[in-house]
């Protein structure tokens, strides 16, 4: 189908307005200048006709969300997320260690031993202490900053047993968004997970999901040249401090990860590269690799700090990298394509083309359990007996 004629592209959207006019010119002057036609027909064509503008003035209005926001950039990707027709490695592209790490156990501190004594967690249910549950918690800021709101996903053993350390996934979600995207549908990340270790795919993990995006604010994880955001500040030195002192987190960081989609996947990929200190691992459905501002720009544009390519191609952190993304979503396809030659040894990139799916959700619902399973691959993430 040629390009013009795509979901995404404006002609759609000039044939849906250029119909509701149509309509709306038969129901506005045509029908009423009709005396001779029989009162019930003229009822019904105003029914229809009204009913049809309704319809078409939605349509419009869809169609024209869906060309500026890129949603759904082919008529293909109305259907869901398309098959997967490519996984490639680049960088370090030896197999991973099979080796499984055991379960790290040690002597907790009073905060990590029991968050049910935890003041940092507040009031919570806590009834039936051998399920999983999600907690709503509030991570402090530094330096004078406001702290934000974050979900806590913690597994069905961690109560009972108190003396083991989990791995840790630090997610992230898009703009628009918000914390619940992560406790909800198919995006429900405990339910992926709890999957996953029935199907000995990844281990227990804590799951904590820190409001990046305060009021939707595009701030794409950077701290700003001024100063006045300053939120890759707050993940690394309040959020990840914050998980240490009250959760029980394993100290290597081959058992920290970020993951994230859209937005959040570009969060992911830039902490763990910018990071490699403290996470070992990147989960991103459609992200990017440098960023994208909605709204006001907190850094200068092509800001080589920030662009990954650059960091890969002159750093190469030790990371591990998993990218989904569909190949009808251009922004973040063209944006791989422009980052993946850079990667080298020792980072390692694993990623995998859906045919079709655009920048939608079922995408990254369909991406969430693939991902858990590339990052239950490694030691710290491997399935083993609870």
């Amino acid at each position: 189908m040629p390009q013009w004629l795509e979901l995404g592209s404006p002609v759609p959207v000039g044939v849906a307005a250029a119909a509701l006019i149509a309509v709306l010119v038969w129901v506005l002057i045509r029908v009423p200048l009709r005396p001779a036609v029989k009162p019930w027909r003229a009822v019904v064509r105003q029914v229809v006709g009204v009913l049809s503008s309704i319809l078409l003035s939605i349509l419009v209005l869809a169609l024209g969300l869906n060309a500026t926001q890129g949603w759904y950039p082919t008529w293909a990707s109305l259907a869901g997320a398309g098959e997967v027709v490519d996984v490639s490695t680049s960088g370090r592209v030896e197999a991973e260690s099979t080796t499984t790490a055991p379960w790290a156990t040690g002597q907790p501190s009073a905060l990590q031993e029991d968050p049910r004594q935890n003041p940092a967690f507040g009031s919570q249910d806590w009834s039936d202490p051998d399920r999983s549950r999600y907690l709503t918690v509030t991570i402090p800021g530094q330096q004078g900053q406001a702290g934000h709101q974050a979900l806590v996903w913690l597994p069905a053993s961690y109560l009972s047993h108190p003396e083991r350390f989990y791995p840790v996934v630090l997610a992230f979600a898009g703009v628009p968004g918000s914390i619940s995207t992560y406790q909800e549908g198919d995006m429900a990340i405990g339910q992926r997970i709890e999957d996953l270790v029935g199907e000995q795919k990844m281990r227990e993990a804590i799951v904590v999901v820190p409001d990046v995006f305060p009021g939707n604010l595009d701030t794409e994880c950077v701290d700003a040249s001024d100063g006045s955001v300053r939120t890759e500040s707050w993940v690394t030195s309040s959020i990840v401090p914050w998980i240490t002192a009250n959760l029980r987190a394993v100290a290597d960081r081959q058992g920290w990860a970020t993951l994230g989609l859209s937005a959040g996947g570009w969060c992911s990929t830039m902490l763990t590269m910018r990071h490699p200190e403290l996470f070992g691992h990147s989960v991103s459905m459609a992200g990017y690799f440098r960023p994208f501002f909605v709204g006001e720009a907190y850094r200068p544009e092509d800001d080589a700090e920030y662009d990954l390519a650059r960091i890969a191609e002159q750093d190469a952190p030790d990371v591990r990298l998993w990218a989904w993304t569909a190949m009808d979503d251009e922004m973040p396809y063209t944006e791989l394509r422009r980052f993946e030659p850079h990667v080298k040894a020792p980072t390692s990139l694993t990623t995998t083309l859906l045919e079709s799916g655009g920048h939608a959700p079922s995408v990254w619902a369909s991406g969430l359990p693939v991902g858990l399973s590339w990052l239950g691959e490694s030691s710290q993430f491997s399935w083993v007996a609870a």
